[in-house]
């Protein structure tokens, strides 16, 4: 485990991001560490997860202070292909290719932001990495979600879901860690 943090630190954490952290999450930090040992690659620091192969700052785009949003899982791959070609409308597969991969080139960038713009977690910490930028986030704006591990599998294209165990739909720090 790293080294706990001081209970100002946590003080100062919350104040800082608009958010309260759960009591459970919170002890964790005072009397155990400030992440390390756990599932999968280990729990993140604080206002720290995955860069590459290293930990890093926290990019712009993570909000605990926003509302989250989420109630059930979400997963609109739509976006993803939007405009896409249909293979119907052309003569041989080889020509659908081409017309597919060129759409792809020109837009699935675009599109692949849009989708991970649409199943943002505000409101949300990351805590946990599990591999191919797939990571487990604990809910820390208030709300019907306060408390819960939710999964961000986005990057596999399949959205965000709450993490569940044990017949339990719905997990707290507790259960997950």
């Amino acid at each position: 485990f790293n080294p706990v943090v001081s209970a100002k630190e946590v003080d100062d954490f919350e104040a800082k991001y608009g958010c309260s952290l759960p009591d459970v999450y919170r002890a964790f930090l005072l009397e155990i560490g400030n992440g390390g040992a756990g599932p999968s690659y280990g729990v993140f620091p604080l206002e720290a997860m995955d860069n590459g192969f290293d930990l890093g700052k926290w990019p712009e785009y993570i909000n605990p202070s926003k509302p989250f949003v989420f109630t059930e899982s979400f997963n609109d791959t739509s976006m993803l292909f939007r405009g896409a070609p249909e293979e119907s409308d052309f003569s041989s597969v080889e020509k659908y290719n081409q017309a597919y991969d060129d759409w792809a080139d020109e837009n699935g960038e675009e599109l692949q932001i849009e989708y991970w713009d649409k199943h943002s977690l505000d409101g949300a910490i990351p805590i946990c990495h599990h591999g191919c930028a797939n990571r487990s986030w604990m809910v820390v704006s208030k709300g019907p979600e306060y408390g819960n591990i939710w999964n961000d599998d986005t990057p596999d294209n399949g959205g965000v879901l709450p993490e569940s165990t044990d017949g339990k739909e719905r997990i707290k720090f507790e259960d997950w860690y």
